[in-house]
Order: structure tokens, then sequence, then C-alpha cells
């Protein structure tokens, strides 16, 4: 039968006495909040698993981030990094919810949350930056590293807290267990025969369940990843047990992602002892794991770096930051380039303890540069050929297809190219030296016939001379006529149009009369109306005489007390008074402008009859000047006929005297350029000796062979 320890207590102490029981109550009073601390332990040790799979994930990002941008391959960033970075967010909302309560806790954590996402920045930046050039990509790896490894030494602190509170509850439940065994030895005690051996049989399970928990813990702390608690029961020690099987799982669980890590990673302390290698580690050094904890780092890998001071790990434990290196290692006997990085690793206390490094294989670097270094002393010394003139030369391409290949390719198609051009080069110089001897044996029969043909040609221009000076005299004449009539035509012209403008001048004076005359008369309407508004203005001002009199006779009828009205009765009159004064003043100034208003519309009359006068004389002198402009195009007419008649009869002289001239001027030139065509020929010979000793200096490859183009010599024909 399974029962735990309360019911166990109970059926041994059943048929205690009352004092027994109080006893036992308290027993069981101890062990109800021992088995509290249990589950809170218990509960403790899933966030701190929790915070080792974050850990885990941050490492990864950290790992995947680095493999991408060494490798220069964003598909790993996509695939594989950000499936842990969303997993590491995820696992940090669960450990604050598993936190709900502690803000405390809960801000911490979201630090480290705003620190991972601010690691994916400074990842991405890496991948840029290596992508940009090695250097830049090696100072962007360094921030990238220092920020991992700020948010795992963060994790780490809130789990060292958690695992304080862990100890503190193990010590916790230890003191309480030590108590109540305590207790039940009191109870003993008492029941020094009946409860004795029940008391030692619970005793001794207690105790060495609980030294076995203990123990596995110790275990734990000291790297073992495979430790299990063996108790057989399934009271509150039994549950502990399973509790603290299942975390050790977990922890080993999580050292299995690193060993299932495609890259090696190793950790050491800082005597360089190794105390961890992943499996990937244990392969590229052709040893067991297990074996390799206790070993120095330096035997395994054999680097040039180690025991110097250019060794990643020392030098990562003396700066306390991250350092990355390239080196040549040599584990079992093999050469590996490799790209290895040490971080620090720091106990509680913010002591350096050691360092863990994780290793890239850089080999298809390596032989990716070599390949390039080679192809391009390879295309360089071809170059150096092409430079001598040898246009057979040559390169093959180890693959075709990839970059290299194209430029080798292209270096060759463009040799071929040149190599074809030069040969029909050479084709034309012996199809051009061909033709100068043609060119040569004619020139001879066009210079005798030249000499002919220009001795002619003169005759004729002289009597073509003495006809064009006869002709030109006769139009200049002419033209002398027709500029006279144009002069005419052009006065009368402008005499028609100063006409013209006079009219419109003369319409817009009578408008503007018009205008200035109906105004002056609406000046006198409104006169008239000022006029009538005085007269009313001056019979109020009657009136307001009058009532200021009454007002008076009103007011010394008052007496006393009628003499403030008769003042202000007395100030009316006199304001009516002046404004009598005033109105009959501007009654005479009405008058006067209604008079000035009167004459002046009289002699506007006047005079817009005048200007009508006048426009009509100078529309008839317009109509006259019409008339003479007319007559003068008739004359101007018969005036430019004959003169173009001859001005073309002279053109036509002129013409023919240019024609004979230009007859002349090319027989001359014929003879002189057959002279010249002689001379070129003789150059052009040249020439084509010089471009065959040019194009001789190449090492050309044609449908007969390769060869070296020999010069033809071409002799002159004809002496210039």
């Amino acid at each position: 039968m399974n029962w735990n320890i309360k019911t166990k207590m109970y059926a041994a102490f059943g048929s205690i006495t009352a004092f027994m029981i109080l006893f036992s109550a308290i027993v069981i009073y101890r062990f109800v909040g021992f088995n509290d601390e249990v589950e809170q332990y218990s509960s403790l040790q899933e966030e701190i698993i929790l915070a080792h799979e974050i850990q885990y994930s941050i490492t990864n990002v950290w790992q995947f981030f680095t493999d991408a941008s060494l490798t220069k391959d964003d598909a790993v960033i996509k695939e594989e990094a950000m499936k842990f970075y969303d997993q590491a967010l995820a696992d940090m909302e669960k450990w604050k919810e598993h936190n709900n309560g502690d803000n405390i806790l809960i801000e911490k954590i979201s630090n480290v949350k705003e620190s991972f996402k601010g690691l994916k920045d400074k990842g991405y930046e890496m991948f840029i930056a290596y992508s940009l050039g090695e250097e830049s990509g090696n100072i962007a790896m360094d921030a990238f590293d220092k920020a991992a490894e700020k948010c795992l030494s963060d994790i780490d602190l809130l789990v060292d807290e958690k695992g304080a509170d862990g100890t503190k509850q193990i010590n916790s439940i230890i003191s309480d267990s030590s108590l109540a065994v305590s207790f039940v030895s009191i109870i003993v005690g008492i029941l020094i025969i009946t409860s004795l051996p029940v008391a030692y049989f619970i005793t001794k399970h207690i105790v060495s369940n609980i030294n076995k928990l203990k123990t596995a813990a110790e275990q734990i702390t000291k790297g073992k990843d495979d430790v299990i608690v063996d108790i057989k029961s399934n009271d509150e020690l039994g549950v502990l047990a399973k509790s603290f099987n299942v975390m050790s799982e977990t922890l080993s669980i999580q050292l299995s992602y690193l060993d299932n890590l495609p890259t090696p990673i190793m950790v050491i302390d800082n005597e360089f002892n190794i105390n961890y290698m992943n499996k990937k580690g244990a392969e590229v050094v052709g040893e067991e794991q297990k074996s390799l904890v206790g070993k120095k780092c330096y035997d395994q890998f054999k680097t040039k770096h180690c025991n110097t001071e250019k060794c990643s790990c020392l030098q990562a434990m003396k700066k306390d930051y991250a350092v990355t290196e390239e080196t040549i290692a040599r584990p079992n006997g093999k050469e590996l380039p490799i790209m290895y990085t040490g971080s620090p690793i720091k106990n509680k206390e913010g002591k350096i303890i050691g360092a863990i490094e994780y290793v890239a294989d850089i080999s298809d670097l390596k032989e990716r540069e070599d390949y390039l270094k080679n192809s391009t002393q390879e295309i360089l010394f071809a170059m150096n050929k092409f430079a001598e003139g040898d246009l057979t030369v040559n390169v093959t391409p180890k693959d075709s297809n990839d970059d290299i290949g194209h430029l080798f390719n292209g270096f060759n198609n463009s040799v071929l190219q040149i190599n074809k051009t030069l040969n029909q080069v050479l084709e034309a110089v012996h199809a051009t030296a061909s033709a100068a001897t043609q060119i040569s044996s004619s020139t001879e029969e066009m210079a005798a016939g030249a000499e002919e043909q220009s001795s002619q040609t003169t005759e004729v221009a002289t009597a073509m001379e003495q006809m064009a000076a006869t002709i030109t005299e006769t139009t200049r004449n002419i033209v002398k006529t027709n500029d006279a009539a144009k002069e005419s035509k052009n006065l009368a012209t402008n005499g028609q149009v100063v006409i013209e403008s006079t009219i419109k001048g003369m319409k817009n004076i009578e408008s503007v009369v018009k205008q200035a005359s109906d105004i002056i008369t609406k000046l006198g309407d409104s006169s008239e109306q000022i006029g009538q508004i005085v007269q009313v203005i001056n019979d109020i001002a009657d009136q307001t005489n009058l009532l200021a009199l009454n007002a008076a006779i009103e007011a010394a009828r008052a007496g006393e007390h009628g003499r403030g009205f008769a003042v202000v009765a007395d100030e009316v009159k006199k304001l009516a008074e002046r404004t009598t004064v005033a109105t009959n003043e501007i009654a005479d100034m009405v008058n006067k402008i209604q008079a000035d208003s009167s004459n002046a519309v009289d002699a506007i009359k006047k005079g817009n009859d005048e200007v009508s006068n006048g426009m009509n004389e100078a529309v008839k002198a317009g109509q006259s000047m019409s008339e003479i402009v007319k007559s003068s195009d008739k004359v101007l007419e018969i005036s430019s006929q004959v003169a173009v008649t001859s001005e073309e009869q002279s053109a036509t002289v002129e013409q023919i005297s240019r024609s004979v001239e230009s007859i002349n001027a090319v027989s001359q030139e014929s003879a002189l350029g057959i002279q010249q065509v002689a001379g070129a020929t003789n150059d052009l010979n040249q020439l084509t000796e010089n471009l065959q000793n040019m194009v001789g200096k190449f090492k050309l490859h044609n449908e007969n062979g390769t060869n070296y183009v020999k010069p033809h010599k071409v002799n002159n024909l004809i002496e210039a």
C-alpha cells in the first residue's frame, strides 16, 4: 500500500494518548508546511529550466547569426535564427506570467527582452557589415558578441537569484525535516518501547531520501548532467524526487541541444582545463566527450595560437570581452583553417572563472581565396602575353559557369575578335596596294586632257566678261529709277498713315469732348439739387431761430428757473444764424457753378462742331492720298519689272561667265589634282608598307595556322 508521510504518521500513532495526539498534530503541521515548500521549490525549478531554455534559444540566435554573416547566407537567419528568436520571446513572456505580482523581477525580464531585441538588430548589422568587408564585419561581430554575452549574463544573474532562493528552500526543507525528526524523537522518547521502531524507520526513510536529494543537487552544481534520484515512494519525498529528476532530465536535454549544434563548442576553466565539449568538437578532435573533461584544450586543437598571447580565450579572460581570431588547427593530425571566438564566463560575484569557445570551419573560404588568387595570376600572365602582341594566347577556366569562368571566356572572345579584325586589316592592305598601282597608270592620261580644256575655256571667259560689263551698267541705271519710284511710294504711304492717324485722333477728341459735355451737364443738374437742399437747410435755420426766440421768451417768464434754458436757447439761436449765413454762401457758390457749367457746355459744343469740320477735311485729304499711293504703286510695278528683267539678263551673263571661269578653274584644279593624286598614290604606297610592318608585330592565327605577317613592297609608279 502506498501511503504518504502523513498517513503513515496517523497509522503509527493512532492509539497514542491525547498528549501524543497534540505532538502528532504539531508534526503534521510541520510537514504540511514542508509540502508547500516542496511545491514552491518545484515551481522554482520550472522557472530555472525555462530560463535555461531561453539561454539555449539566445545561444542559437547568436550562433546562427554568426554563421549567416560568415557564409553571407541570409536564409540561415530566416529559417533558423528567427525560429529560436521567436521561441525565446515566447518563453520570456511565459517566465513573466510565472512571476505575476513580482514587479521587480518582471521589470528585469522585460529589460532582458529589450536587450535581446537589440541583439537581433546588431545581428542584422553584422550580416550587412560582413557583406561590405571582413574588417567591418569583425568589428560588428565584436559588438554582437558583447550584446549576446550580456543577454546570457543577465539571465545568469536572474537564474543565480532563483538558485539562491532554491538553496534557501532546500535548506528550509532540511531544517523543517530536522525539526520534524526532533519532534518525532520526543515522541519516541515518550513512547520508548512502542514508538522507537516506527520512529527509527520513518527517520531513516526521510533523512536518507533528503540526503539523496542533497547529494544529487551537489552533483548538478559540479556539472554532471545525468543525475537521477532513486526514491521509490509516493509520499512528498517521492514527489520531490520526481520533480528533481524532471529538472535533471531537462538540463540534460538542454546540453543535448548544444551537442547537436553543427559547430564545435567548448567550455574551459581559467587553467585551460576542458569542462565541456559538444559532440561536434569531440568528433573533430577524435575523442570521446566524457574523456575530454579535465584535459587541456591546447592538447586537442594544437593551433599556432595555443599557449601564446594570440589565443582568443586567453584574450577574452584578460580583456573581459569576446575575441575572434583566425588560425590553423591541427586536431588528430589534420590541418583545418578555423575562425574561433572566445568569450569570458563569470560566476555570480562577477569573477572570470573560464571561457566558452565556438569554432567555425572556414576551409571553403580559404579554398575559394586560393582559387581566386590562382585564377588572377593565370589571367594576368595571359594579358601580359596579349600586351606583347601574341594573339594566339588562350586561358582555360576550371569552371565555365562561375564568375571567373565568365571572365576567362570573355578574355578569350576578345582576343579572337581582335585576331579576326587584324586579319581583315591585312587583307585590306593588300587590296589597297593593288588599287594604288591602277590609280597611278590613269593619272597621266587625265593630266593631258585637263591642260587642253583649260586653254579653250580661257578665251570664252574673256568675251563673256566684256558682255557682262555692258549689261551691268544698264542694270545699275534701271535700279536707280526703281529706287526713286520706291521712295515716292513710301512717302505717299507715310502721308496716308499720318492722315489716318489724324482722323483717328480727331475722332478720339470728339468722343472726349462729348464725354466732358455730358459730365458738365450732370454737374449743372447736381448743382441745382444742391441749391434745393441748401434752401431746405435755410428754411430749417429760420424755423430754428424762431423756436429759439420763443424759448427765450418762455425762459424769461420762468425767472430764475428758466435761466439755464435761456442760455441754451441763446446758443441755439446763434447756431441757427451761423447756419443761415453758411447756407447763403453755399447758395451763391452753387449759382456760380451753374453759370460756369452752362458756359462750359456752350464752349464744348462749339469745339465739338469745329472738330467735326476738321475731321471731314482730313477724310477728304486721306482719300486724295490714297489715289496718290495707287499711282505710285503702278509706277513702281513697271519700274520693278524692267529692273528685274535687266537683273536677270545681267545674272544670266554673270552665271555664264562664272560657269566658264569655273570650267577653267576646274580644269586647272583637275591638272593640279592629278598631280596630287600621283603624290598621294606614292604616299599611299608608303602608308601601306608601314601598316604591313605594324601588323607584322602581331602573332596571328588564321585558317592556315599561326603565322607572323611579312610586309609586301609596293614600288612607286609616278613621281609627283
